[in-house]
C-alpha cells in the first residue's frame, strides 16, 4: 500500500487530495512538524531533505509533492494528469505556478499562519510585496481561465489542483478575490468536488 506522509500544509495536502480524487488505496501517515518527527532518522530515509509530503511505494521512496501527485496518477492510470500532447502545458503552469503564483502565496502563509505559530511579528513590506505580485499573477490566471474554466483542456485536471491549493485559505492570507470572477468560479466548481474540498478521510 503506498504511504503517504503529510502534515497540515498546502503543498503536502494537494498529494491527498490528488490521492483521493483518484481513489487510490494509501495509508495517511501524519508527521507532527512541531515535534520534529521530520527529521526523525526514519522519515529521513524517505525524504532526505526533511520535509512534507513524502511517499513510499513499497521500495520507492518519492518526494515534492508536483512529483508525488503524478506518480499518483501514472499509478491510477488516470488521465488527471497527461503525458502525451497536453504535457507543455502541464510544466508551464507548474513552472509559472512555482516560480510566481504559489511563490508569493508561500511568503503569505509562512507571514499569516506560520509567524503567528512561531510568535514572530509580521514583515509589512513583505506582505505588501507579496501581495501586489499576487494580485499580478492572479490577474494572469483569472485571463486563462477565460477559454474553457480549466487550466489544462476542457476539465479539470492536476494543473487545477496544483495552482489553487493556497486558495481555499484566501481569507487567512488576507487575499481580495473581488477583482477576480473567473476565479471565483473556478474555486466554486472545484469546491463541488469532494477530495479537493476534504483532503484528508474523516477518520485521518
Amino acid at each position: 500500500m503506498i504511504k503517504l506522509f503529510y502534515a497540515h500544509t498546502p503543498n503536502a495536502l494537494l498529494t491527498c487530495q490528488v490521492a483521493r480524487y483518484l481513489n487510490l488505496e494509501v495509508e495517511y501517515i501524519p508527521v507532527d512538524l512541531a515535534k520534529g518527527e521530520q527529521l526523525q532518522p526514519a522519515f529521513l530515509g524517505v525524504n532526505p531533505n526533511g520535509k512534507v509530503p513524502a511517499m513510499l511505494d513499497g521500495q520507492t521512496a518519492l518526494w515534492e509533492g508536483k512529483a508525488i501527485c503524478v506518480y499518483l496518477c501514472r499509478r491510477a492510470g488516470s488521465d488527471f494528469f497527461n503525458d502525451g500532447e497536453p504535457l507543455v502545458d502541464f510544466i508551464k503552469w507548474f513552472s509559472w505556478d512555482s516560480e510566481h503564483f504559489s511563490h508569493h502565496l508561500g511568503t503569505l502563509f509562512f507571514e499569516f499562519v506560520i509567524k503567528p505559530y512561531l510568535k514572530q511579528p509580521l514583515n509589512d513590506a513583505v506582505v505588501a510585496e507579496a501581495t501586489g505580485y499576487f494580485r499580478k499573477y492572479a490577474r494572469v490566471l483569472d485571463t486563462s481561465l477565460a477559454a474553457s474554466g480549466w487550466l489544462v483542456g476542457d476539465k479539470v485536471s492536476l494543473a487545477d489542483f496544483v495552482v489553487s491549493r493556497y486558495l481555499p485559505m484566501a481569507d487567512k492570507l488576507h487575499l481580495d478575490l473581488d477583482e477576480f470572477p473567473r476565479i471565483q468560479d473556478w474555486l466554486q466548481r472545484l469546491g463541488q468536488i469532494e477530495a479537493w474540498r476534504n483532503p484528508l478521510p474523516a477518520t485521518s
